[in-house]
């Protein structure tokens, strides 16, 4: 029951949310993706029903994991699924921030739209991958928090 509220949260959340931020970063050239409120409020245009629905079908979907019985356990294809679900938001994350340093002209040469990461100098794309694992980071300890308050704590 979690994992398909979760789920259900995300669907409904994710692609709002990822609209936001777009248009936030073509009209402010900001890449700022812990601040909901903000990114919502510039992107959706005053449709907050279903990204705010999502937002609530996710904590509840946390809730219900943090106070019910032990899941099923782990087997190695969630590991993978866990593994690659990281790597693609890592993506998501190095994204918005080489698009940041290539709309705000932090480019050694002008491009024709084929190779944009090619055009962001080298410093920028290592400040740009970090800036990404540190969101990684925080986003992973979200989960790890909520892993080891329903290990540990509320045993």
């Amino acid at each position: 029951m979690a994992l398909i509220l979760f789920l259900l949260g995300t669907i409904l959340f994710l692609p709002y949310y990822s609209a936001a931020l777009e248009v936030r970063l073509k009209l402010e050239k900001e890449f700022q993706p812990f601040r909901i409120v903000k990114n919502l409020r510039v992107g959706s245009g005053g449709r907050y029903a279903l990204p705010v629905f999502g937002l609530i079908l996710i904590f509840l979907g946390f809730n219900v994991y943090l106070f019910s019985e032990d899941l099923a356990p782990v087997t190695d294809g969630d590991i993978v699924r866990v593994v690659l679900v990281v790597v693609l938001t890592w993506c998501a994350f190095f994204y918005g921030y080489a698009k940041r340093e290539i709309l705000s002209r932090e480019v050694q040469r002008v491009d024709d739209g084929r190779e944009r990461i090619k055009c962001v100098r080298a410093d920028s794309r290592i400040s740009c991958a970090l800036k990404a694992l540190g969101d990684i980071f925080i986003v992973c300890a979200v989960f790890v928090l909520f892993f080891v308050l329903k290990s540990y704590v509320l045993r």
